[in-house]
């Protein structure tokens, strides 16, 4: 580690450099280029936090925005005798005046480093918020600073509770984050930050960005929107912090986060396309131990909680890299392989369960499912998860979806479970969403029927009851005699909520009279 003593004269030789190019000539090249030499490296050194106290950055801030303001800038030397420069000539992206712009481009580079201070700070005020609340709800009160004492036990004589350790955890990122700018006060540091938006003389900061964006030179251009951008937004700035910041609750769900993480690291080392058995074997187990730590051990469904440890430790992106290796019913893949691609799917399963902001993550995959729905019978579970009871994602479900879908249960994908896709975007949520329902039973019309299965003739009506007599509905969970069935329920569900537009269309493809006639059947057994 560096000691700050030692850079204590860099620092003050930056600061000098600064101050003497308040005012740049263009044609100093060498002195430029020069000064932009020293930009960089007091921008690495403020990389790596060797600016850390209120009274530096004070000192900073003022030169910096002075230096950035090019309306002082000279292109040409003059004698008193020649006529003034043109006030657009500094625009020009000439040799020159490119070293100035580049040096105003390290100056805005400078200014994101501290830019990104304040909402590291703005982000340890929001957490600190957070860490009172739960320690109030914990103790009846806001614990003081002695409490969470590196160095000595907590004043408050308790077993410490997961509130506790919350709080004592956030107490020190906000004071680590107090630290590293050097304040005590917070109406300090703000103060200095605000000196990007307060008036300097009488231009104001965002008067001098403006200007910045009238030269000729992209990537200064470029620099100093973004730089105007973020002085516009910085909220967003938090929020968007806040968003990569991931609270673990209790020790359980640091437990599994940490599991999680190592095996995707595992995985991910091990994804290739031609993988070995091992390689195949462990990546199965994997995905195995990884299907039981995002389920409540008490009732063995999806834990909310570690669904959302699931997505911040990207394992969608992870199930979705191994069902792009080549696999088709033609090629000679292991059988590991598909084993692969079966357990990807339950995982993405179970992290959209009941979840609809993991179910919007999978939206755009579901044209990988469809093609996959040939292959892997699985991936109708993983689609239907992904519209199930989430009424706003069945509602803008893409029409070409529909469509594709139903194009597919023709001969052997004619199962029930691809049929409960289409029930899940017809009727969410106990509730027909009527586009949808006009929408697959159009679809049904323009294949001409053939995913339709009825036993209405006389033929039909004998092979029915030879798949009843050889139960075929118990012994094939998934053959056409439950196939049958879930169709009349889907039929059912196409005209929930008294649709005028499919009910009459659906007693044409099953009339009243047909499905009397069908109940009235002595082989045919009530369900």
């Amino acid at each position: 580690t560096i000691p700050d003593k030692k850079l204590k004269n860099l620092k003050q030789f930056f600061l000098s450099e600064l101050t003497a190019n308040h005012r740049q000539i263009c044609e100093n090249e060498a002195k430029n280029k020069f000064f932009l030499s020293c930009l960089e490296a007091m921008a690495e050194v403020m990389r790596f936090g060797f600016y850390g106290n209120k009274k530096e950055l004070e000192e900073l801030i003022k030169p910096l925005l002075i230096s950035l303001d090019g309306r002082n800038d000279i292109v040409h030397k003059k004698d008193e005798d020649d006529e003034e420069d043109d006030e657009d000539d500094r625009y020009n992206a000439t040799t020159q005046n490119i070293v100035v712009m580049d040096c105003k481009k390290a100056v805005i580079n400078i200014l994101n480093i501290i830019s990104e201070l304040r909402a590291d700070f703005r982000l340890s005020l929001a957490l600190k918020i957070f860490q009172k609340k739960v320690a109030q709800q914990e103790y009846g009160h806001i614990p003081v600073e002695s409490e969470y004492d590196d160095d000595a036990p907590p004043v408050i004589h308790k077993k410490k509770s997961i509130a506790s350790r919350i709080g004592s955890d956030l107490f020190k990122f906000q004071n680590t984050a107090s630290n590293m700018i050097g304040v005590g006060s917070e109406a300090q540091l703000l103060q200095i930050f605000n000196q990007l938006s307060l008036k300097q003389d009488t231009v104001s900061f965002v008067d001098i960005l403006i200007d910045c964006t009238r030269y000729q030179h992209p990537p200064f251009v470029d620099a100093a929107f973004g730089l105007l951008i973020k002085s516009f937004a910085q909220r967003i700035e938090v929020v968007e912090y806040l968003d990569k910041t991931k609270i673990l609750i209790s020790p359980e769900s640091e437990k599994v986060y940490q599991k999680v993480l190592t095996h995707v690291k595992h995985i991910s080392t091990r994804i290739n396309t031609n993988m070995s058995q091992e390689n195949e074997n462990f990546i199965l187990s994997a995905l195995k131990e990884l299907q039981i730590l995002i389920l409540d051990q008490k009732n063995m469904v999806p834990n909310p909680a570690n669904q959302h440890i699931f997505r911040s430790a990207n394992v969608d992106d992870l199930a979705h890299r191994l069902l792009k290796l080549p696999f088709s019913k033609k090629n000679n893949y292991s059988q590991g392989r598909r084993q692969i691609f079966v357990e990807c799917l339950r995982i993405l399963q179970l992290f959209a369960y009941e979840n609809e902001e993991n179910q919007a993550e999978l939206v755009s995959h579901v044209p990988d499912y469809l093609l996959l729905k040939s292959l892997i019978p699985e991936a109708h579970d993983t689609l239907t998860e992904v519209y199930r009871e989430n009424t706003q994602l069945c509602s803008i479900i893409d029409e070409d979806i529909v469509y594709r879908y139903v194009r597919g249960l023709e001969g052997e994908n004619r199962t029930p479970g691809a049929l409960r896709f289409l029930e899940a975007i017809v009727y969410p949520r106990d509730k027909p969403v009527p586009r949808n329902q006009e929408l697959v039973l159009k679809a049904m019309m323009e294949r001409g029927f053939q995913c339709v299965v009825l036993y209405n003739t006389e033929k039909d009506k004998r092979e029915r009851n030879k798949l009843l007599t050889e139960l075929n509905h118990i012994r094939h969970p998934q053959g056409m005699i439950n196939y049958h069935i879930s169709f009349i329920g889907l039929l059912s569900k196409l005209v929930e909520g008294g649709n005028s537009s499919t009910t009459g269309k659906c007693q044409n493809i099953l009339s009243i009279t047909d499905l009397k006639r069908h109940l009235d059947d002595p082989n045919l057994p009530l369900f």
